[in-house]
């Protein structure tokens, strides 16, 4: 009888160590999620800039990288239950590293405008039809001149690298935010712009999906009108 009442027990104190467990991982994660939501560093990460980055504009990209590592770790650390690996002063440093600090603001800002410019420039070119007029056979028109110096000076020599430049700043700095955020809902503003969502991809793949729509133009302008782009 004894013996009954002890397993019984254990099986009480085990459900209820259990409880307390699952109870505390929640918490930890409603508690990293409330900092996110109440810290200015990091709550204005997502909000428009006043400008977008410059052209091999590097400032604070390093600090940006060290504190959004550190605080990913803090949330791998909660995900894995690691509560010794948490460190809430390097929280406090990390936070104040991104003080101040708009370079990932205006990548994201940057990003959006250029996704905004592709499509728009795309829209442009979508009702211009390569007829004979504008690739005549075995010459080159006036017209075909013009939009080849129109990609050359404006897309290839001023989109292109920029471009290029926040696909690397995005490729760096997306997988850290969506550690950071990993435990926030799906439908925020932030998730949605690292990881996407069903209706709408992550600002990473959108900025690549505009630039690709937009060179396939081109492409085919070159293609149909026998002209070198470079």
């Amino acid at each position: 009888m004894a013996h009954a009442q002890s397993t019984n027990l254990s099986s009480q104190l085990r459900s209820a160590l259990e409880a307390e467990k699952t109870f505390k991982i929640a918490s930890a994660k409603d508690a990293f999620n409330l900092m996110l939501s109440q810290e200015p560093e990091l709550t204005r990460l997502f909000t428009l800039a006043a400008r977008e980055l410059d052209y091999d504009e590097q400032a604070g990209r390093a600090a940006s990288a060290e504190a959004l590592a550190t605080l990913a770790d803090v949330a791998n650390a909660v995900a894995k239950e690691d509560w010794q690996a948490i460190d809430a002063d390097a929280i406090t440093l990390a936070l104040a590293k991104l003080n101040g600090n708009d370079y990932v603001r205006k990548l994201l800002t940057a990003t959006r405008q250029q996704i905004i410019l592709n499509n728009q420039l795309t829209s442009q070119l979508q009702p211009i039809t390569l007829t004979n007029e504008v690739c005549p056979p075995g010459r080159h028109s006036e017209a075909a001149t013009i939009l080849h110096n129109i990609f050359n000076l404006f897309y290839i020599k001023e989109l292109q690298g920029y471009q290029a430049q926040l696909s690397g700043a995005l490729e760096e700095f997306t997988p850290l935010l969506a550690q950071v955020w990993q435990f926030a809902d799906g439908k925020t503003d932030a998730k949605r712009a690292i990881v996407g969502t069903e209706e709408q991809e992550s600002l990473l793949a959108r900025l690549k999906a505009s630039s690709r729509d937009h060179v396939r133009w081109w492409q085919g302008f070159y293609k149909r009108c026998n002209i070198s782009p470079v």
